[in-house]
């Protein structure tokens, strides 16, 4: 997002009341009308769906700047996924007439939701095609990396995943079972690719993890 677009879509919702969740904490469920849209400030809220037999599997992650949901927003389409806060965050929250209104306004605020929607659009049938062709251990290196790039912090030849994530959460993202993933996690920590500590992720070699994709 241009910083230009950035701070006129921060200053509309600034208007709006400002909401604040706990990580973990709900904040749309399925088939509930949303109050609005809401605007991520600080933090990541991930949405999710749950199948029939209780497996969860994030759909999409949501940083600073974004807002949702707007398939609902724009389109009516009733919500069908659980969004949650992935880490602790800050959040506005708009009035559906007041961000349609905003939009139709702001031709350059609309283009580029559009522009954004159709890289996750992108993003999510790569994800799909990942998800269906790929073996565990590199659907689980990719959630790995992809976290380093979003969580990470460099340090000497380390690079530190600061927000604790869970057996569970890795699973959700990767699209695994927990028992799947821890061992998986399991064959990377005996290759001396990935430890952990205080519930703190350790990347020790970014290269040879990447190699396992």
């Amino acid at each position: 997002m241009e910083e230009k677009i950035k701070n006129k879509v921060h200053a509309f919702f600034s208007n709006f009341e400002l909401h604040k969740h706990k990580k973990g904490q709900a904040i749309i469920h399925p088939n509930q009308n949303p109050q609005g849209a809401y605007y991520i400030k600080n933090g990541y809220v991930k949405t999710y769906a749950i199948s029939p037999q209780g497996v969860e599997t994030t759909i999409h992650l949501f940083a600073n700047n974004s807002y949702f949901p707007m398939m609902w927003i724009i389109s009516d389409i009733p919500n069908r996924f659980h969004y949650e806060a992935l880490t602790p965050i800050e959040l506005y929250v708009a009035p559906k007439e007041k961000i349609l209104n905003f939009l139709q306004k702001n031709p350059d605020v609309l283009f580029d939701l559009t522009h954004r929607l159709l890289n996750g659009l992108d993003k999510l049938t790569l994800r799909i095609e990942q998800l269906t062709t790929s073996k565990a251990s590199a659907r689980l290196a990719s959630i790995l990396i992809f976290l380093t790039k979003h969580f990470g912090e460099k340090k000497e030849n380390k690079i530190i995943i600061q927000e604790m994530f869970t057996h569970k959460d890795i699973a959700s993202l990767a699209g695994l079972s927990r028992e799947t993933t821890s061992r998986e996690w399991k064959k990377l920590v005996n290759k001396k690719l990935v430890s952990s500590k205080n519930r703190t992720i350790i990347i020790n070699d970014i290269e040879k993890l990447k190699n396992e994709l």
